[in-house]
């Protein structure tokens, strides 16, 4: 009976842990901070201050998150704001510099080398994201390094509902504009019967794709439903984590091929009159 009891509190504790974690979606301000040292290469001191003050004055309350961050929409639901998961990005300690046997030491070099290379890649994204395609993406701040600036002040909701107030010019941040996601937009319009703005949304895929591959850069993952929404009727892209610069990208068959490979799960959800129509569009640019 003792056996059971104990497993009997084991499953208890293990229900309530996940029912926690369900309902604060495992968000944690602790997950949010970082003891990162300044790097100058990710400097992004070009943006309207006074926009950036003004949304910031509203309250944000979380909405959603996804691999890299936690999302918290404005109250007039004009902005997003992405906190980053920064615990993913770093290791708790330099376990590589404690007198460990040697296979442990090395074990947890690797360790951290492999999470250095990983934030290194993420934020060298949002750099070139901001720096080439800024407007493409709705970006209204990237903040990447820690600074001083006294207007970086906000109140976020926690999915408890409880209330944070945080400086944020001492976090590592995205600030942008909230689009619509692309299949929502596109389920309305043709719901809708709009098949000349559906017409119009293959058109704004296509040419994000085509002004974003010219500009010598790639996007490692690609995906229509995560990285693309609409903003003011304009396409822009959401996601921007995986961008990086490759010249190769530019060559027309290299950005043709890429464009086929993003707009193939688009082609077989779009009815069949639409799905032609982006056919004709992807050979019209092949000529």
């Amino acid at each position: 009976m003792r056996y059971i009891r104990w497993a009997f509190l084991v499953l208890i504790l293990w229900q309530l842990s996940h029912f926690c974690q369900e309902k604060t979606a495992r968000f944690t301000l602790l997950r949010t901070q970082s003891t990162f040292s300044y790097h100058p290469e990710w400097e992004t001191n070009d943006y309207d201050r006074y926009e950036v003050k003004e949304a910031l004055a509203q309250k944000f309350t979380y909405l959603a998150q996804g691999g890299q961050s936690f999302v918290f929409v404005s109250e007039d639901h004009k902005y997003v704001l992405k906190l980053f998961k920064l615990d993913r990005r770093s290791m708790p300690y330099q376990f590589s510099s404690w007198p460990l046997p040697s296979f442990a030491r090395n074990y947890f070099k690797k360790k951290e080398q492999k999470l250095a290379s990983k934030l290194e890649r993420d934020f060298t994204s949002y750099q070139i994201a901001f720096d080439e395609l800024k407007e493409e993406s709705g970006l209204v701040l990237v903040h990447l390094n820690k600074t001083h600036e006294p207007h970086l002040k906000t109140t976020i909701i926690d999915p408890l509902n409880i209330a944070h107030h945080l400086d944020l010019s001492k976090m590592e941040f995205i600030l942008q504009r909230k689009a619509e996601g692309i299949y929502p937009y596109l389920d309305n319009l043709l719901e809708n019967q709009e098949i000349d703005k559906a017409k119009s949304l293959i058109d704004g895929i296509i040419t994000s794709v085509i002004h974003r591959s010219k500009k010598g850069i790639l996007d490692e993952d690609a995906v229509i439903h995560r990285n693309f929404g609409v903003l003011d009727g304009k396409v822009i892209f959401i996601d921007i984590g995986r961008f990086v610069k490759d010249q190769a990208r530019t060559c027309k068959e290299a950005y043709l091929y890429d464009l086929s490979c993003i707009t193939k799960k688009l082609h077989d959800r779009l009815p069949r009159d639409l799905a032609d129509y982006l056919t004709t569009r992807l050979d019209e640019e092949k000529n």
